[in-house]
């Protein structure tokens, strides 16, 4: 019966995210009205993390753009579209800006404590699911493909980041052969957080072709449907004791 609900939510939000595509450059710029009582289950919170930014511009493509700038714009097209089935969510930034303490005085000081601003922010929120954005890299240029990693601080990391590869890979590239797998240790931010957790690697910047479809509209749009599509197929509507 799970199986069948996600199953039929899945192919509802792909009606849904067409219609998106087509209205985007004309809804891009308009503020969400106050969210109305969704048929999902209201009461997770969303937590979407652009990785790096302000000062840590996480890694460079090809073509010159750092990753943070490419982040912040898969989540607030993430955000545009959770916000069409009234899901809560909260943004652990939303410019490429940041403050940072005044004895922040380095930049790995400043990285270090934004990203324990972000941890105390996704302790401090009931019942949260966190969707951590980032890109990735490599010494050569060949490896290329989302890859979604999990935190095992909560049973259903595992199988919600399975169940998310499965639709990065079925909607961007079937050709992926990469798996979920867990988070590395090094990893703090995943790793100091007691809630739901999962951290996509949406692709390889140091693919070129990657990083030519990570600098278009379209594939950016892609990406975000399909991760909007995977929380809200998992979580949407099923609750389960």
């Amino acid at each position: 019966m799970k199986k069948t609900l996600r199953k039929l939510t899945y192919f509802v939000i792909i009606a849904v995210v067409i219609l998106v595509l087509l209205l985007y450059p004309h809804i891009k710029d308009l503020v969400i009205p106050a969210r109305s009582v969704s048929v999902f289950d209201a009461q997770r919170v969303l937590i979407l993390d652009p990785g790096h930014g302000g000062e840590d511009g996480g890694a460079v493509s090809l073509s010159g753009v750092h990753e943070s700038v490419i982040n912040l714009d898969i989540t607030k097209r993430i955000d545009l579209i959770m916000g069409l089935f009234g899901t809560e969510v909260v943004l652990t930034r939303d410019a490429e800006e940041l403050i940072y303490p005044d004895d922040a005085n380095t930049i790995r000081k400043r990285k270090v404590a934004d990203t324990k601003r972000r941890a105390e922010l996704i302790n401090s929120i009931d019942n949260a699911v966190l969707i951590s954005i980032h890109q990735n890299i490599y010494p050569g240029k060949q490896p290329f493909g989302a890859q979604v990693f999990y935190s095992e601080k909560t049973p259903e990391g595992k199988d919600f980041a399975v169940h998310t590869q499965t639709i990065l890979r079925n909607t961007l590239n079937p050709n992926n052969k990469r798996q979920a797998v867990r988070v590395p240790k090094d990893v703090y931010l995943l790793n100091n957080i007691d809630c739901t957790a999962i951290l996509i690697e949406c692709g390889f910047l140091s693919n070129p072709e990657e990083d030519a479809l990570l600098q278009t509209d379209r594939y950016k749009l892609r990406i975000s449907w399909a991760v909007a599509c995977a929380y809200l197929s998992y979580f949407g509507g099923i609750n389960e004791d």
